[in-house]
C-alpha cells in the first residue's frame, strides 16, 4: 500500500511538470543496456561468491521534460529479470542454482545538465527513485523448482550445493538510484546517451539458504539475499517529441 501511494505521488507531480512547463522540450527514448544484481552473502566457510552477479538485461522507454535549461525530469518503464544465485569458488562450479522473478519497474530521475561543445555533449549527474512491480510475487514456495532452477547439485570434483529459497518476499517494493549520463545530441536533434548507475532497496526481496560441501571438506552452511539492488549501464536514444505544441501559447 505504501508502495502504491508513491507511485500515485509520483505519477501526480510528473502530470504538473509536464503541463506546467510545456514550453521546454519533451522527450521519447528507448534503452537497453546490461544489470549486475547486488547480494549479500553469510558465510562461514568463505566459499560463496559475493561480487556482482550477471543475469539479464534491462530496457525500456523513457520520457524526459526539460523542466528548465539545466533540469531535466524524466520517467517511463523498464523490464528485466532479477535473479540472484550461489557461485561457490570451486574451480569447476560457477553459477550453480538460484532463484529470478520478472520485475516491472518505473523510475523517476531528476537530472542536472552540464553542456559542452555548444550543448552537443551534456554530462549529467542524476538521482531517482523507483516503483517496481515483482511479477512472480505468487509463485510456490518450496526447495524442488525454483526460478527454473534445481535445488541441488553436484560437480566434477564433487562438489554438493543444496538450497531452499524464500521467493516472493514482497510484490511491490521501492528503489533509489544515483548517476550519471553521458549523451551527445546530433543536428537533427536526435540524441545518443549512456546510463551508469546504481539501485538501493530498503526490505528484503529473496533470500536463499543453502549448505555446500567442496570435495572431501566439511559441509558448510551459507545464505545469500538481497534488496533488488542492482548496476546498470543503458545505452539509448531519444528525440523530441514536443514541436507541435512547444510554442503554444
Amino acid at each position: 500500500m505504501k508502495a502504491r501511494f508513491h507511485f500515485i505521488i509520483l505519477t501526480a507531480f510528473v502530470g504538473i511538470y509536464l503541463q506546467a512547463e510545456a514550453q521546454h522540450k519533451t522527450y521519447l527514448g528507448f534503452e537497453l543496456g546490461p544489470k549486475y544484481e547486488k547480494i549479500s552473502v553469510d558465510d562461514l566457510g568463505g566459499m560463496v561468491g559475493e561480487k556482482p552477479i550477471y543475469y539479464s538485461p534491462a530496457g525500456g522507454f523513457i520520457v524526459g521534460q526539460e523542466i528548465s535549461q539545466g533540469l531535466l525530469l524524466e520517467t517511463g518503464l523498464n523490464a528485466y529479470k532479477y535473479g540472484v544465485g550461489f557461485r561457490l569458488k570451486s574451480p569447476n562450479v560457477g553459477l550453480i542454482s538460484g532463484q529470478s522473478y520478472a520485475a516491472i519497474q518505473i523510475p523517476v530521475r531528476l537530472k542536472s545538465n552540464f553542456g559542452f561543445f555548444r550543448e552537443r555533449l551534456k554530462l549529467s549527474p542524476f538521482i531517482g527513485y523507483s516503483f517496481v512491480h515483482n511479477m512472480r510475487y505468487e509463485i510456490d514456495r518450496g526447495s524442488t523448482n525454483i526460478g527454473g532452477h534445481s535445488s541441488s547439485f553436484h560437480a566434477g570434483d564433487e562438489s554438493r550445493l543444496t538450497m531452499v529459497a524464500t521467493p516472493g518476499l514482497r510484490k511491490n517494493y521501492s528503489l533509489i538510484e544515483a548517476g550519471v549520463s553521458v549523451s551527445w545530441q546530433f543536428k537533427n536533434s536526435f540524441v545518443l546517451y549512456i546510463n551508469g548507475s546504481s539501485t538501493k532497496g530498503f526490505k528484503k526481496m529473496t533470500e536463499i539458504d543453502g549448505t555446500y560441501q567442496i570435495g572431501n571438506g566439511p559441509e558448510q552452511s551459507a545464505k545469500i539475499s538481497s534488496n533488488g539492488d542492482f548496476y546498470n549501464m543503458l545505452f539509448g536514444v531519444k528525440f523530441p517529441i514536443s514541436p507541435a505544441w512547444q510554442y503554444r501559447k
